[in-house]
């Protein structure tokens, strides 16, 4: 979870602090630095924050996608289309952030000119980003995980190693065992 926070905080400071470069000709036009300096002079919304809020809300749907798989595995992708309920709510967000961003204007608080093709290739690769981000956090989480392991710790998700970890299947869920769920509690109490 803080992985995925630590990249979209730094994606969106960077775009609200040196954002205006993405939108640069239409701030220039206008002789303004920044969204707040457009909007204050035109009273509209610049592509700025357009962009800004196009790449928060993407990060977050392809954020959704990695939050399918909780237990640090790697392909995220496993799956998807077994979900139907998953697949047709992510694409229905989909089309309507496009419809927000591109036509809503001054009602969604966008630009009422849209985004540019290349800033909307900006916003999509800003968003799916957040994936290769998350095997960057998983793998630093499975380097420390095994650490703690050695140490005698309980590892990533509490319950010991992955030989410890029961078997059993349900899908894409594992089940734990009574006596791994008691011993991950009384760790949980121990260490609060």
């Amino acid at each position: 979870m803080i992985g995925q926070a630590s990249y979209q905080v730094v994606i969106v400071v960077v775009l609200m602090f040196a954002g205006h470069h993405l939108a640069h000709w239409e701030l220039n036009r206008q002789d303004v630095h920044d969204g707040i300096e457009f909007y204050e002079q035109q009273g509209k919304f610049s592509r700025q924050y357009t962009i800004i809020f196009n790449a928060y809300v993407l990060m977050q749907l392809f954020n959704e996608i990695n939050c399918r798989k909780l237990q640090g595995e790697w392909n995220v992708f496993e799956g998807i289309s077994e979900n139907k309920y998953f697949t047709r709510i992510w694409i229905t967000t989909i089309i309507l952030q496009v419809l927000f961003a591109q036509f809503g204007g001054a009602y969604v608080g966008c630009s009422g000119r849209g985004l540019s093709f290349g800033q909307w290739m900006f916003c999509i690769g800003v968003g799916a980003g957040s994936i290769p981000w998350q095997f960057v956090v998983n793998f630093i989480a499975n380097k420390t995980s095994h650490l703690d392991e050695a140490k005698g710790g309980l590892g990533r998700f509490g319950v010991g190693n992955v030989s410890q970890r029961s078997s059993i299947h349900h899908g894409s869920v594992s089940v734990f065992s009574d006596d791994m769920k008691k011993q991950s509690i009384r760790s949980i109490r121990g260490r609060i």
